[in-house]
């Protein structure tokens, strides 16, 4: 998936089911087909959602990334609380059944609770090492979701820091506040990084930061609401592409425009930090 002949990777992110339907995402096989069907290089999805995707062709379909850990935010879905802790459904025998080329795994950040967060950590360490063996590359995505999350730009090269040393083979991170600690992630990282999206937002805006993140060296992005959460899903992804691909702000800006404003999903504040 990373190479330097495919360049930086536009992964979508479809794995916000486990907040119930959100607005945008509650027609799952539109938005399956919209993908497959878009200029994105790669879908995420949970190893559970993985198995009803379909790409029209075998020789140009996207890669899967496959979740295998769901967060907890309590017991009301979509109630939009902090991170409780995260369970892991499925393994990686699991995201390759279906058709997968990656897995995917949360490191829960700001748990109350110790025995949940080493339960967490010895999960990805040990989920790691079954990927190695299957040889299969592991995206580990520092979660700032916890009561205690205490996001800084430092806490988020600590964390990246931590994900290297379990394992992972891809980094899902959040963008830091000063542009020059992406630089330094990216020059210090053994493996690639790759920026969420984050909360939907202005789409001028969040493309002129995609545009910093290739800049700063960033291997690709992972964006789903900034995309999936509009009128026209598709161009919203073709503007992304744009700006990754092409770092054509101008084309990508009108495209985007075309997309429409974000559907607002008052549940989902887990990722604002």
């Amino acid at each position: 998936m990373f190479d330097s002949e495919t360049g930086p990777v536009v992964a979508v992110a479809f794995d916000h089911g486990t907040e119930g339907a959100v607005r945008g995402g509650e027609d799952v096989p539109r938005m399956l087909r919209v993908i497959s069907e878009s200029r994105a290089d790669a879908i995420l999805l949970t190893a559970g959602a993985a198995r009803h995707f379909k790409t029209p062709g075998s020789a140009a379909g996207q890669d899967i990334i496959a979740g295998l850990d769901i967060p907890v935010f309590g017991t009301r879905i979509g109630a939009g609380g902090s991170l409780v802790t995260t369970r892991q459904p499925w393994s990686p025998a699991d995201a390759r059944a279906a058709g997968a080329s990656m897995s995917k795994m949360l490191l829960p950040l700001g748990l109350e609770q110790v025995s949940e967060w080493a339960d967490a950590v010895d999960r990805i360490a040990r989920t790691g090492a079954a990927c190695a063996q299957m040889d299969m590359p592991l995206m580990v995505e520092p979660a700032f979701w916890g009561p205690d999350h205490n996001l800084t730009d430092q806490a988020i090269l600590d964390a990246a820091r931590l994900c290297v040393e379990l394992g992972a083979t891809a980094l899902k991170v959040p963008n830091p506040a000063d542009p020059v600690t992406l630089t330094r992630l990216n020059q210090w990282s053994p493996i690639p990084v790759l920026v969420l999206g984050g909360t939907p937002r202005d789409g001028g805006d969040f493309l002129a930061e995609v545009v910093s993140w290739m800049d700063a060296g960033a291997a690709g992005v992972v964006v789903g609401r900034n995309v999936w959460n509009r009128a026209d899903p598709v161009a919203a992804i073709d503007a992304l592409s744009l700006a990754v691909h092409e770092g054509d702000l101008q084309r990508a800006h009108a495209r985007m425009k075309e997309a429409g404003t974000p559907l607002y999903s008052p549940a989902l504040h887990y990722d604002e930090g």
